[in-house]
């Protein structure tokens, strides 16, 4: 028990500025609010310019159309 309190105060100090969410992939907690973030973040160091409500908006409809050829 104390290995582990010392690895949490470990990555405490290593991960300022980080937000910790805690998830259950078992009972399906908070995982889907962990993957949405995350593909964010993802998305966002992507793009080289900042999108505005309205052009994020748009993409989103465009990604969720349906395509059958």
């Amino acid at each position: 028990m104390a290995f582990r309190r010392d690895v949490a105060l470990l990555v405490k100090k290593h991960w300022k500025g980080c937000v910790l969410v805690e998830c259950s992939a078992l009972y399906n907690f908070n995982t889907l609010a962990i993957l949405r973030e995350v593909l964010r973040f993802v998305q966002y160091r992507q793009c080289s310019q900042k999108l505005s409500t309205a052009q994020t908006a748009q993409a989103v409809w465009q990604r969720n159309q349906c395509c059958i050829p």
